[in-house]
């Protein structure tokens, strides 16, 4: 999450607006959306919450 907001801070208002259609339309999903990254190597549901 923490890419996508340093990505989104500093795109053009085109670019926010076709990723946000995007979004809206069901083409493009955010999973996991923590703001730090888990790591990738936990790949049960406990370890990720945890």
């Amino acid at each position: 999450m923490s890419y996508l907001e340093r990505w989104w801070r500093d795109a053009p208002s085109d670019m926010k607006e076709a990723f946000t259609n995007l979004v809206n339309d069901g083409q493009l999903e955010i999973v996991g959306g923590g703001w730090v990254m888990n790591d990738e190597a936990n790949s049960h549901y406990y370890a990720i919450i945890e």
